[in-house]
């Protein structure tokens, strides 16, 4: 059963990438591609902060991609979640806070930006919301603490 859920959650991932329209390159750039990276980090070797800071925002993804069972989170969250991460707005935010932000954005989404999320599942591509997205990322990190 782990395995499957496991595997959903990647599943789920992936279509919420190319649902996006950025599937290719979106993870290969600014995120540890695999998890040999973790590895890296627990030797004895000093990394240079870019490294740490890629290493990081690796491990904020994820906890980003956590989910509670039987707890979907809808495609439109998780995209603007995702582009959240992906563009670093949860950069400043330490690994271990990172599913309470993830909880506190989507309740800010649901009750405060829900046309926000209508015209998202309806739109087919990123660029036609991504200013309303980041408009609603930069109030919702106004007012997370």
């Amino acid at each position: 059963m782990p395995c499957l859920l496991i595997e959903t959650v990647w599943t789920v991932a992936l279509m919420v990438a190319m649902w996006a329209g950025i599937f290719l390159g979106f993870f290969d750039k600014t995120a540890p591609g695999t998890l040999d990276d973790d590895a890296f980090a627990t030797q004895a070797t000093p990394v240079c902060a870019a490294t740490k800071a890629k290493l990081d925002r690796g491990a904020r993804i994820v906890e980003l991609f956590k989910q509670q069972q039987y707890q979907p989170k809808s495609l439109p969250v998780m995209v603007i979640s995702l582009y959240a991460m992906q563009n670093g707005y949860f950069d400043d935010v330490p690994v271990d806070r990172i599913r309470e932000c993830q909880a506190k954005l989507e309740e800010f989404l649901t009750t405060r930006k829900e046309p926000l999320l209508e015209k998202l599942g309806n739109e087919k591509v990123l660029d036609n919301v991504e200013p309303e997205i980041k408009t609603a990322i930069s109030d919702f990190k106004a007012s997370w603490k």
